[in-house]
């Protein structure tokens, strides 16, 4: 079971990262459409599957509110910062602190207490994402601390160091994008504020982070109080989020005519081949994918293993869009990558279970 939401975490997501980073640059705008899109299919996917699950619910409907208002919102948010001038792979890093975040908000909601390694880890994590992020996710990380307060050992703590660094590392010579000025949006309402873009890129994900933080630990609790049940609240959760779009539709609307007026592939003079619903349709399933499997990866392992699985996910999404849009890739990518894996390995003690292995066989062998 996590081996499979696993596999579709890192794949779905990162594929979905990719497609939607190949739609923005067509200059359609079309973000909100490809998440109206995922909010729509996803609860369609579940109820093909399930179809009891309108009638046997196990979470009241109530107790949504808060995580839908939170879900849209995030959405939204992250899928208008790609319009502030703020870099895909750093958009990418800076969604990176929800770990961070979540930590603070479970100490302080629900009293999750960490021993003093635990704290000096994070610190050391979130310092690492400041330097790169100019400063701004120092309240983030400290939220982050105080919510889960759990203990790991220093090989967990040495391995979640080097993962971070690797990725900030990675990020770092992975960030020099910048958006065409064809496709960039000539102007916003942002663009009152007497600062660039850029920053309020920067401050709606901050806000993001602890959005994410605080609808996870709310996430929790209801698993906690009606059990685990992960397709239901993706289910109810997508579908009431729905008549909030109603507020987005002339951007969704005009995102519509667009796609069918550009990158069309003419196969014969009469048959035209629309790439741009293709590639939405595709960026919509592998987002579904990748949702439905975080949800499922949250109700089988711990919130560390999850958000673990999601920083390397981030950077097997950098990665591919360094190499798949032009970026080019040196010597510190491969450093880089080689700290990644190594930590990852070291995280999950898989050179320990190597050793032990061998050893097993080595004692059959002298029997």
């Amino acid at each position: 079971m996590a081996t499979v939401c696993i596999t579709n975490v890192l794949g779905g997501c990162a594929a979905s990262m990719i497609l939607m980073e190949s739609l923005a640059k067509s200059g359609a705008n079309p973000m909100h459409l490809v998440t109206f899109g995922s909010f729509i299919l996803a609860p369609l996917i579940v109820l093909i599957q399930n179809p009891s699950i309108l009638i046997n619910r196990h979470i009241p409907l109530k107790s949504y509110f808060t995580i839908i208002l939170c879900f849209f919102a995030v959405n939204v948010m992250n899928n208008q910062t790609l319009n502030f001038d703020v870099p895909v792979p750093l958009f990418i890093i800076f969604r990176s602190g929800t770990l961070l975040a979540s930590v603070l908000l479970s100490y302080i909601m629900l009293g999750r207490v960490y021993s003093w390694k635990s704290i000096l880890s994070v610190f050391t994590i979130t310092f690492g994402i400041i330097l790169f992020t100019l400063g701004t996710l120092l309240a983030s990380v400290l939220l982050s601390y105080i919510m889960l307060g759990r203990v790991y050992s220093w090989k967990s703590i040495l391995s979640v160091f080097t993962i971070t660094f690797g990725i900030i590392l990675f990020t770092l010579v992975s960030s020099n994008y910048q958006s065409p000025e064809e496709n960039r949006i000539k102007f916003l309402w942002i663009d009152y504020f007497p600062w660039p873009r850029f920053f309020t890129g920067i401050i709606a994900q901050t806000l993001c982070l602890f959005l994410s933080a605080y609808m996870g630990i709310e996430q929790e609790k209801l698993f906690g109080r009606y059990g685990k049940h992960p397709d239901e609240m993706l289910f109810y959760v997508n579908t009431l989020s729905l008549p909030l779009f109603g507020f987005l539709w002339p951007e969704i609307s005009k995102a519509i005519s667009q796609f069918n007026i550009i990158k069309n592939f003419e196969i014969t003079e009469s048959i035209t081949l629309p790439l741009l619903w293709i590639e939405l349709i595709a960026a919509c399933v592998f987002q579904i994918f990748c949702v439905r499997s975080v949800y499922k990866l949250t109700s089988v392992t711990s919130t560390l293993n999850v958000n673990m699985i999601l920083a390397l996910r981030k950077f097997i999404s950098i990665f591919l869009s360094a190499y798949l849009f032009g970026n080019e890739l040196n010597i510190y990518h491969f450093l880089a990558t080689l700290m990644i894996i190594g930590g990852s390995f070291a995280y999950y003690d898989v050179f320990g279970l190597i050793l032990q292995k061998y050893k097993q066989k080595y004692v059959k062998k002298n029997e």
